[in-house]
């Protein structure tokens, strides 16, 4: 039973759906498994508990808010 957990930021609900169903197609081509046994777990992340290169979302420089926010 393959379990895929996915971390992103909070705000893409929308989403889920559709990378859902392209995650549990992936591993169920490449693995075998049946696609019925293929669980898929979504974290929300808020921005400020996300840090790159030791910098917080909010502390860090713009470079790296820059960054984030095409994620």
């Amino acid at each position: 039973m393959p379990v895929v957990n996915i971390q992103m930021f909070e705000g893409r609900d929308e989403a889920k759906a559709s990378i859902a169903k392209d995650v549990t197609e992936s591993i169920a081509k490449h693995t075998g498994v049946d696609p019925q046994y293929v669980y898929v777990i979504f974290n929300d992340v808020k921005t400020e508990n996300w840090a790159i290169s030791g910098d917080g979302v909010f502390q860090g420089s713009c470079h790296h808010q820059a960054k984030l926010s095409g994620l």
